[in-house]
């Protein structure tokens, strides 16, 4: 039996709509800017944004490697080398990162990272990371 193919009842037609400057709807595929009502709202768990930025601050986390381990007087330090090949240490409360990362921990094979990430509506959240030794 030949003849035109009916959808289910339960599924609608297509129909395309065009998003214009003449809607109040967001386009999709655009990034998403916090409400201008909550700009000045500082959001939970905010870094300070006004602290001085440490020399680890300018470089991705992916781009950072701990190459070593060493302990003074009883203090933890990773031994970090940078992209460029620079050595660095660093010990719990250091940052690092571009995300406000700051060092929760250094233990002779991992530094544990707490960074906070702002979502699009400004509310800040923790995320862990971390970087492991490098053989």
């Amino acid at each position: 039996m030949r003849g035109k193919i009916e959808p289910p009842p339960d599924v609608k037609p297509y129909e395309p709509f065009t998003y214009d400057n003449d809607t109040n709807l967001m386009d999709p595929f655009k990034p998403r800017k916090p409400d201008a009502r909550n700009s000045n709202r500082s959001g939970l768990n905010q870094p300070n944004l006004n602290r001085p930025k440490e020399e680890l601050e300018d470089f991705p986390l992916e781009s950072l490697k701990m190459v070593g381990f060493l302990s003074q007087r009883g203090v933890g330090h990773a031994v970090i080398r940078s992209a460029e090949g620079k050595i660095y240490r660093i010990k719990a409360g250091n940052y690092i990162g571009l995300n406000f990362g700051q060092v929760v921990s250094v233990t002779e094979t991992e530094t544990k990272i707490k960074e906070m990430v702002q979502d699009s509506v400004g509310d800040w959240s923790e995320r862990e990371s971390s970087l492991l030794l490098v053989e």
